[in-house]
């Protein structure tokens, strides 16, 4: 599990993350601290995106800033709440179309 300490010691969230297989799974408090540093571009329950998702996703955000682009296109940190109480970090994602 990632923490808040393991990321300031990281020095960043690409260290954070680097050679971790996904689902990573992070804090309550690196999950909120996400959450809370920009508005979330795209937040919801479900998506079908999340079928290979080896986790039952209840709840979902896409951080409100690109982390890269791929083919021209935007992707973003995803975050998921899964378990009732816990939270993972599942990679970038494009913007699921049906948002715009």
């Amino acid at each position: 599990m990632i923490t808040m300490d393991d990321w300031a010691k990281a020095g960043n969230w690409e260290n954070a993350t680097k050679g971790k297989e996904y689902p990573i799974q992070i804090s309550e408090q690196v999950y909120d601290e996400f959450m809370g540093s920009v508005p979330p571009i795209e937040m919801g329950k479900d998506r079908a995106a999340f079928i290979s998702v080896p986790l039952p996703v209840q709840s979902y955000f896409l951080c409100g800033e690109a982390r890269t682009h791929i083919n021209n296109k935007p992707v973003y940190d995803c975050f998921v709440k899964a378990f009732d109480t816990k939270y993972f970090y599942i990679g970038c994602l494009a913007r699921n179309p049906k948002f715009g």
